[in-house]
C-alpha cells in the first residue's frame, strides 16, 4: 500500500478483485509527518540554492539584456547542492535529481518574481550599509506591503 499499513485484505466473492483496507496508525502518522517534513525542509533547501540564479535571471531580464548564461551556476557550490540534494532524495537517480532540480528552479523564479520588491530593497540596504541585523532586515521586509511593486 505504499508505505500505510495495511488493516486487512479480501478477496471479493468470485468477482476477481481485490479490496486493501488501511488506517494510519498514531505512531506511523507521526513518523510519516516527521518524514513528510524532513522532505520538505530538503526541498526549500533546493529551492535557497536556486535562488540566487534566478534572482541573476530576473535581474537580467528587468534590465533588458538579451541573453542570459547559466555556466557560472552549473560550476557553482549552489548548484552542485541542490543536484546533490535532489539525487538523495530520488535515491540516486541522475534523471529523476534533474527533473526535480528542474522543477525546484522554475519554483526559484516564480517564488523571486513574487518576492522582487522584497529582494530589490534588501539589496539596496545591503549595497548601502554592507551589513544587516535581522531586526534590520525585518524592518525592511516588514516596510512594503505584500503584492506591492518597488522599482
Amino acid at each position: 500500500m505504499f508505505g500505510h499499513p495495511v488493516e486487512r485484505v479480501e478477496i471479493g466473492n468470485g468477482k476477481g478483485c481485490c479490496k486493501l483496507q488501511s488506517r494510519w496508525e498514531e505512531s506511523v502518522e507521526a513518523a510519516r509527518s516527521l518524514e513528510l517534513a524532513k522532505r520538505e525542509a530538503v526541498l526549500r533547501l533546493i529551492v535557497a540554492a536556486c535562488a540566487g540564479k534566478a534572482a541573476t535571471l530576473r535581474w537580467h531580464e528587468l534590465s533588458g539584456k538579451k541573453r542570459f548564461s547559466d555556466f557560472g551556476w552549473k560550476k557553482s557550490n549552489d548548484r552542485k547542492q541542490a543536484f546533490d540534494l535532489a539525487l538523495r532524495l530520488n535515491d540516486g537517480d541522475e534523471v529523476g535529481a534533474g527533473l526535480l532540480l528542474a522543477w525546484l528552479q522554475r519554483r526559484a523564479e516564480k517564488l523571486v518574481e513574487e518576492e522582487w520588491p522584497h529582494i530589490h530593497k534588501l539589496a539596496f540596504a545591503l549595497l548601502e550599509h554592507r551589513s544587516l541585523t535581522g531586526d534590520q532586515l525585518s524592518a525592511i521586509l516588514n516596510a512594503l506591503p505584500q503584492g506591492s511593486e518597488s522599482s
